[in-house]
């Protein structure tokens, strides 16, 4: 039996609102380590898996 795993996948802008930062923020905490990387589908489509995402928000709030 197959397992399937249903992944919400956002480019950057929609990462960017959701957080409420600047879409370039986004790049400058990926470059630093600080944010989660993004999935590459291509060369130049980057993705984010929003479960991700939103667990980094949750950390971000009890300031782990």
């Amino acid at each position: 039996m197959s397992q399937t795993t249903n992944h919400n996948l956002s480019r950057r802008p929609e990462v960017a609102a959701f957080v409420g930062v600047h879409p370039n923020t986004i790049s400058n905490l990926v470059a630093a380590g600080l944010f989660p990387k993004p999935i590459r589908l291509s060369r130049r489509l980057h993705v984010w898996d929003m479960s991700e995402v939103s667990r980094f928000m949750e950390q971000q709030r009890e300031g782990v």
